[in-house]
């Protein structure tokens, strides 16, 4: 009898425990690109701000939302800007 219930608790625990595997491999792959990123933690948020800014501008021109297709990314507090657009104006 004792061997059915640790089974069954173990069984229990495992069903439960199954949510938490992916907030676990999530919180190691955010930790482990944390450890190998070369920038400091500051400059991490500035890129972060510093991109949040750029999105800023270009959703807020319709038009230019709109038409384009535009990546922002920040690195070392440098903006490079990526995409497509329909002409040179845009």
């Amino acid at each position: 009898m004792l061997r059915i219930l640790s089974g069954l608790s173990i069984l229990l625990l495992v069903a439960l425990l199954q949510g938490c595997a992916g907030a676990v491999v999530g919180g190691a792959a955010a930790g482990a690109s944390v450890v190998h990123d070369r920038r400091s933690a500051g400059t991490v948020v500035d890129d972060g701000i510093i991109e949040l800014k750029a999105m800023e501008k270009l959703v807020s021109d319709k038009e230019l939302f709109d038409q384009t297709h535009i990546s922002v990314t920040s690195y070392n507090n440098i903006l490079l800007l990526s995409g497509e657009a329909p002409t040179d104006a845009l």
